[in-house]
């Protein structure tokens, strides 16, 4: 890709612009080519002053823009802060996780917060020459219709496989397309799973050219070919959806709470049964939710329709299974995973260790009495484990390290 094609692909993503299928493509290809990379687009989404000036100079050169954005940003990594609410107006404390980066040979000058009254230098401390976990990466187990599995990563390649109706091909980046074939007879009567693993992600391409990417810790199960008058799917966990149109054969997808009614559109599921809330969102086109009477959930006993913008929110703990809609939802925060980002703002700290818990596999405890505190702020999703450490310790937040992989949250830092 060349300087001017991401110039263009990151300017768009600045203003909140959606990108096309082959523009996304580029733009993950290039966020995985390299850590630098992911962490500049995280600094850049993040400063919001920065978006809303470049919203009203839509007819400026691309080179006067990035100019501006030279200007104005340097890569320091990722921002977490805290938000004190016992304070008279929330004080904010920010912390820089430090890594040197540089786009297409371009020198970034020193970004500096000008409004911030207070400003906290990243602590260089050793959390632990051990403890370290990389993130997540493209790999999942496939379980086909006969029960074998196969192992999905970055190491696979090529034709993995034949399904009745279907042939799995495993292009890279994550990718594993089913392309349709001759052989579809009572196809839609055979299922795959797809699961991702703490620590992992993947892309799923279905028969109808449907792309799903999958998050970590989640599962998708679908027909290997979608041969009836509907296509359906069940997913667990959260998945973003880009539905291929078919007015003559509508597109449903089974969660935990409800079920989704889509004809073409884009949107967005999350359905972590240990979060306190399941999440739709809808980016484009619309989709209707429907009751799920037959796992025994009714959703304010009626269809809901959501319009691009708006988020269906329910509780996932008690009888209270009501769908609360949100009509202008925050669709950067719902989104910022796909994007490579950690969105942290008004995350609560166990909200936010599950996360980092299915990113990173990594088991999280807690002593007694821990405040569950609140964040603001976000962070590349492509940095190691020991960089959010050393942002979570600045914000207050103690631990001690039981094992490689178990982290337990403490009262006190220890001695």
């Amino acid at each position: 890709m060349t300087e001017d094609q991401i110039k263009n692909i990151l300017l768009k993503k600045v203003r909140r612009v959606e990108l096309s299928q082959e523009e996304q493509r580029q733009l993950d290809d290039w966020l995985n080519s390299s850590d630098e990379n992911a962490l500049l687009l995280s600094q850049i989404m993040d400063e919001r002053q920065l978006v809303e000036e470049l919203k009203i100079i839509q007819n400026i050169s691309t080179d006067t823009i990035w100019n501006k954005l030279q200007d104005d940003l340097e890569l320091q990594g990722g921002i977490i802060r805290t938000i004190d609410k016992k304070s008279k107006g929330s004080r904010r404390y920010w912390v820089y996780a430090a890594a040197a980066a540089v786009l297409l040979a371009i020198a970034i000058p020193v970004f500096r917060w000008q409004k911030q009254s207070k400003q906290t230098e990243l602590a260089q401390q050793d959390i632990s020459g051990k403890f370290d976990l990389p993130p997540a990466s493209n790999k999942a187990t496939l379980t086909l219709a006969d029960g074998s599995v196969v192992v999905l990563s970055d190491s696979v390649h090529g034709v993995i496989g034949q399904q009745l109706g279907s042939t799995i091909n495993v292009k890279g980046n994550g990718e594993v397309a089913y392309t349709p074939s001759d052989n579809n007879t009572n196809a839609g009567n055979e299922y795959n799973t797809i699961r991702t693993p703490k620590g992992g992600q993947i892309h799923l391409v279905l028969p109808d050219e449907t792309h799903v990417w999958l998050n970590a810790a989640s599962s998708i199960t679908y027909p290997t070919a979608f041969t009836g008058k509907e296509r359906r799917v069940t997913i667990t966990g959260e998945g973003y959806f880009e539905v291929a149109s078919n007015k003559d054969k509508p597109f449903f997808v089974q969660t935990n709470k409800c079920v989704v009614q889509v004809l073409g559109t884009h949107f967005n599921v999350d359905t972590y049964e240990d979060d306190d809330d399941s999440r739709i969102t809808l980016l484009e086109g619309k989709i209707r939710l429907k009751a799920d009477v037959k796992n025994g959930r009714v959703a304010n006993a009626k269809d809901v329709d959501l319009s691009p913008g708006q988020q269906a929110v329910m509780a996932n703990e008690g009888d209270n299974n009501n769908m609360n809609v949100i009509a202008h939802a925050d669709i950067d925060k719902a989104m910022d995973w796909r994007n490579g980002l950690f969105n942290f703002d008004g995350v609560h700290l166990h909200a936010l260790m599950r996360e980092l818990s299915r990113w990173y596999d990594l088991d999280v405890e807690y002593e007694k009495g821990v405040a569950d505190i609140q964040f603001g702020g976000g962070m590349s999703r492509s940095v190691p484990l020991s960089e959010v450490l050393k942002g979570l310790e600045k914000m207050g937040v103690h631990f001690r390290i039981e094992s490689e992989r178990k982290l337990i949250i403490v009262n006190q830092p220890a001695k």
